[in-house]
């Protein structure tokens, strides 16, 4: 049993595959990946945004709480850095911004975050978003730690 366990853990290393993000089990010598049943952002999550006046912006982004969830979400919060054109983080390296929004999300339901405000409009290019905790409505607070934290990226484009 040790040598399957130490098996899957160097497999999920050379992977690069964070153990916070999924468990593995030792099958025949295989490692399987299994992602956790928790809230997430799913393939076709939208982000929206809007201009502000003084070069501000606001932006929203829908989260799914998974069918295979057991649990209804009650609050979460989002991590938020931007970059510009050339890819360079706009507010430094370890600036980020955070907003927490207070929604119920039952299992297999979507909903949009509130909205944030970011500054410096005009410079930026892409914005990156992570789930960073969320508390479900019988107390259980889950909170992904930084290095593993998944950062959904999306292109922000203006009409006019």
């Amino acid at each position: 049993m040790k040598r399957k366990l130490a098996f899957v853990l160097a497999l999920m290393l050379l992977l690069m595959i964070p153990l916070s993000q999924c468990q593995a089990s030792a099958i025949d010598g295989f490692a399987q990946k299994v992602k956790k049943k928790h809230l997430q952002f799913v393939d076709d999550a939208r982000g929206s945004w809007q201009k502000l006046s003084g070069d501000k912006m606001k932006a929203r982004f829908t989260v799914t709480n998974p069918a295979e969830a057991t649990k209804t979400v009650k609050a979460f919060e989002l991590r938020l850095y931007a970059t510009d054109v050339w890819g360079d983080r706009i507010y430094g390296d370890t600036t980020y911004y955070y907003w927490t929004t207070k929604k119920n999300i039952a299992p297999g339901k979507s909903a949009y975050s509130d909205y944030c405000t970011i500054p410096d409009r005009s410079d930026v290019d892409k914005l990156h978003v992570a789930i960073k905790r969320f508390v479900y409505t019988d107390g259980t607070i889950v909170e992904i730690e930084d290095e593993d934290l998944n950062y959904w990226e999306w292109t922000v484009t203006w009409n006019n």
